[in-house]
């Protein structure tokens, strides 16, 4: 492969090729519905519901704002924090 071919870049630095990286951005950003660049818990839980058919449990969402960035303000998972949940749960 070509070291300059943007699907390969890991141009964010969160081990995603450029393309896939893009593609989360967007679906955090879909879900993102005030636009203020963290999920509340009502956006979570639309998230959660669109992609396992269930909200986020209690003790799931204590341990993302415990280990994942979170806005500290309100416990808002961040988009770097939604990416770090996909990198964990694809590495599970």
């Amino acid at each position: 492969l070509d070291d300059d071919d943007d699907d390969e870049d890991d141009a964010h630095g969160d081990g995603f090729t450029a393309a896939f990286g893009a593609v989360l951005r967007g679906v955090f950003a879909r879900f993102d519905a005030d636009g203020d660049g963290a999920l509340c818990d009502a956006e979570l839980a639309a998230f959660a519901t669109a992609c396992n058919g269930a909200p986020f449990s209690d003790a799931e969402l204590d341990d993302m704002r415990t280990n994942l960035a979170c806005r500290d303000a309100d416990g808002a998972l961040l988009r770097d924090g939604f990416m770090q949940l996909y990198a964990v749960q694809t590495a599970a």
